[in-house]
């Protein structure tokens, strides 16, 4: 198996008046690719924990930069463009790979980028296309956005404050990845489970106005639609190979009362045929209402 691991943290605090420079991470913790020490850095714990799973597995692991800053303000757009561009680098360098997982944050916020990690990761699903397992190791004060959800088979965040458990949630995300690829488990939503997050959701705000739930589709999304009274938008998932039953599992859910529309990614930018226009053509003829629906792409 042939693994790619690389890190690009730091908790953004957009009212603090000091920037995020190049040199906070240079302070912090700046390695180039195969450079990272022996001893563990923290955001790089799933490097440690993908080098150490090498040398019982047999893994072929490449080790591609570690930047990370200290919490502080609105990192500069030049600190994040400079740092996640050589990030991609070395991934393309390391093309092909199985499966790669990163340290991050969840809260990094730069100059024109409100959520840099559901950037960085979108960016690498586009480099490594819909077969690659993608996963992140998250500090639980992470900003859990759709566009990371989108692009991310996994995200594993750590569970104990003080964050005592980097390593342990580390591994937790190595192995789970090479699960995944090597077929033993497949994350699957049950329609229980969603309306239970959609409920939840639904209180999570001071008022039901203006609100819309987007639930991620899955198998009897009708059920799952009928069980709020939130607008709801269908959150198009993973590339299927049966891509005409996906079409039509949506159809069905986008005919219930309350549906009103698509958020895709991954679905529609990476069909199985590779058709994406005729896939965004049938997305669109799914839906009922046109004056009242929508579909949106997410994901470049």
């Amino acid at each position: 198996m042939r693994v790619f691991t690389a890190a690009l943290a730091t908790e953004t605090n957009t009212f603090a008046p000091m920037p995020t420079g190049l040199a906070a991470f240079r302070d912090r913790g700046y390695y180039p690719a195969g450079k990272h020490p022996e001893a563990m850095s923290f955001f790089a714990a799933p490097l440690f924990a993908a080098r150490q799973r090498a040398k019982t597995l047999g893994w072929d692991v490449v080790e591609g930069m570690v930047a990370a800053a200290q919490p502080s303000g609105t990192t500069t757009r030049f600190a994040y463009e400079t740092l996640r561009d050589e990030l991609l680098a070395d991934l393309r360098a390391a093309l092909p790979v199985d499966m790669v997982v990163l340290g991050l944050h969840g809260a990094m916020v730069a100059d024109g980028y409100d959520d840099c990690e559901g950037d960085l990761l979108a960016r690498i699903r586009s480099i490594v296309g819909p077969g690659v397992v993608v996963g992140a190791e998250l500090d639980p004060h992470n900003h859990l956005t759709p566009a990371m959800l989108a692009s991310a088979d996994l995200l594993v965040a750590f569970k104990e404050y003080p964050h005592t458990d980097v390593l342990e949630r580390a591994y937790e995300l190595v192995d789970l990845c090479a699960a995944q690829v090597e077929g033993r488990v497949r994350p699957v939503l049950t329609p229980d489970a969603a309306m239970r997050a959609s409920a939840i959701a639904a209180a999570l705000g001071t008022t039901s106005a203006y609100t819309w739930l987007k639930v991620p589709a899955v198998e009897d999304m009708e059920r799952v639609i009928a069980a709020t009274t939130l607008p709801t938008l269908l959150l198009g998932g993973e590339v299927a190979a049966d891509q005409a039953a996906t079409f039509a599992r949506w159809g069905r859910a986008l005919r219930t009362p309350g549906a009103i529309g698509l958020v895709v990614g991954r679905s529609l930018l990476f069909p199985p045929d590779d058709d994406v226009a005729a896939a965004v053509d049938t997305a669109v003829g799914l839906i009922p209402r046109p004056d009242r629906a929508s579909v949106a792409a997410s994901g470049s």
